[in-house]
Order: structure tokens, then C-alpha cells, then sequence
């Protein structure tokens, strides 16, 4: 087991759950954080206490939780890779819940004013399939849709670890794309490679967040490699199982919980206790 990433367990059943009922926990805050993640606020997300209740095993983590997450793995990627803030973007979950929603005028005022999705070598978009599943769209080289210099082909990724095929969301970045590319006047010169990625599949119906994170985590660790397997598959059985780790996707649950207990107790000591009424 790689040592850095076994210090990160702890037994999550041992973690205190703040006692509130149900309505409460709604509204009572656990915590919040600032993220880097593209659609989340720099400076206030809230973590309800039924948020917060959602991290033991055998929960499903719900768009919060998945928020924070990412925004942990984010933060520790960019710790090793400061770099990584200039050539990917990170999408919260509400980024395609609002598209879907509302189309490319529910999300054209924060892409067309703070960022070019173009400029950037990949695009991590989390999505919260039929409000009950968690997948995963890695768009590479998004730039390659519309320069005809482009060396190769846009690919767009799907991870899914039910193993479903995810052709529709798939089309759906696609669309979102061509959207941004033609309120810029550029044409778009290629259709993409598109494609579902293979990845470790979860043992239960509650585990899609942690393994949806995890998936993300180690395809940008691998992401060279596993990009070259998808066109050659180049990479044998024993190779694969190294790079995706799934052994490890357990103790991803464990990592996110030690972090919120750690910022639910910083809020404690900062904000005190909130009251039930």
C-alpha cells in the first residue's frame, strides 16, 4: 500500500455525528469551506449537519459532500502540481445541472466572463446522473475542436463506475462546447473521440461519489498513459490494476471525512455549537 495515501485512513465510524433532528440538520451549519473548484464560492460553502451525515459508509454522498471533496483532492493535486491550476478546470456538480437545466444561457455568464474553456489542456466535469448516480466527463484537449493546427483529436472521456454506458452526457459536453465555440465565432473543424473509460466498479449502489473521485484522481496521476491505452491499449491487466488502485477507494471516504471533522471542529471552536431551535 503507498504510504502517504494509507496515513490518510481513519475508522469514519468512530467520527461524532452532531445529534439534530432531521429538520434541523437541514439548516444547521457543520461547517463551510472556500474552493478553487469552478462554480463553488472562494470564500463560503456551507456543510449542513445532514450534509455532514452523509459521510459514514453506506451513504450516498449528495452534491455538498461531493463538493468538498473535490475541492480536497484539488487542493492536495495542486500541492504537487502548481501548475495544474493553469491547464485544468475543475466543474462543480452544478455546473451541468444548471446547463441541462437552462442550456448554455444558464452557465454563459460565469464561463464567458472568467474563463476561456478553450485555453485549457483538460476539463474534470463531476455529474450527478438522474439525481441518484455519480459519473465523471474528462474532456482532453478541448482547444483541438476548433484550431486546425490541432495536433490529433478533442477527446471526451466518460467514467462510470457502474459501468453504464454514457454516451448521452458524452454529447452533452460536446454540445456545450460547440455552444462556447460558436458564441466566440469559432467553427468548430472536428467531431471529438468519444468514448467510456474503464474503470474500478463499485460493489453497492452508495459508493459512486467516493469511487467517482478516486476514478478522477487516478486517471490526472496517470492521465498520459491512460490516454495512450484508450487509442493502442498498450498497458496490461497487471499495469491497469497498479495505476487505478481500487484497494484504495475506501480510504478515499476516510480522507474526506477526517478533513470535515477537522473543519466541523475548527467551526465549533470559532462559531460555538448552533442551537436546535
Amino acid at each position: 500500500m503507498n504510504t502517504a495515501e494509507s496515513n490518510d485512513i481513519v475508522d469514519i465510524e468512530e467520527l461524532p455525528t452532531p445529534q439534530k433532528s432531521a429538520k434541523t440538520a437541514k439548516t444547521t451549519t457543520a461547517f463551510t469551506f472556500s474552493s478553487r473548484v469552478h462554480f463553488l464560492s472562494k470564500e463560503k460553502n456551507p456543510i449542513t449537519v445532514a450534509d455532514y451525515n452523509r459521510l459514514p459508509p453506506g451513504e450516498w454522498w449528495n452534491d455538498a459532500i461531493v463538493g468538498f471533496a473535490l475541492t480536497c483532492w484539488w487542493n492536495r493535486y495542486l500541492l504537487s502540481n502548481p501548475i495544474a491550476d493553469h491547464t485544468i478546470k475543475v466543474y462543480s456538480t452544478y455546473f451541468h445541472t444548471q446547463y441541462e437545466k437552462d442550456g448554455y444561457s444558464g452557465v454563459e455568464r460565469t464561463t464567458r466572463k472568467k474563463f476561456y474553456p478553450f485555453d485549457y489542456e483538460t476539463l474534470i466535469i463531476p455529474i450527478n446522473h438522474n439525481k441518484n448516480h455519480w459519473v465523471a466527463v474528462i474532456v482532453v484537449e478541448p482547444k483541438r475542436l476548433i484550431e486546425p493546427e490541432a495536433n490529433g483529436r478533442i477527446q471526451i472521456f466518460t467514467m462510470d463506475s457502474l459501468n453504464m454506458p454514457q454516451g448521452e452526457l458524452r454529447n452533452c459536453i460536446h454540445q456545450w462546447l460547440l455552444d462556447e465555440a460558436k458564441i466566440r465565432g469559432n467553427a468548430p473543424l472536428q467531431e471529438p473521440i468519444s468514448m467510456d473509460f474503464a474503470v474500478p466498479q463499485q460493489p453497492n449502489y452508495t459508493d459512486c461519489g467516493p469511487y467517482m473521485v478516486h476514478n478522477i484522481d487516478r486517471f490526472m496521476r496517470h492521465r498520459q498513459s491512460l490516454i495512450l491505452h484508450s487509442s493502442i491499449s498498450h498497458l496490461t491487466d497487471k499495469r491497469l490494476t497498479a495505476i487505478w488502485r481500487a484497494d484504495l477507494v475506501p480510504h478515499r471516504r476516510s480522507f474526506i471525512a477526517r478533513h470535515a471533522k477537522m473543519a466541523s471542529d475548527q467551526w465549533r471552536r470559532v462559531h460555538g455549537s448552533e442551537k436546535d431551535e
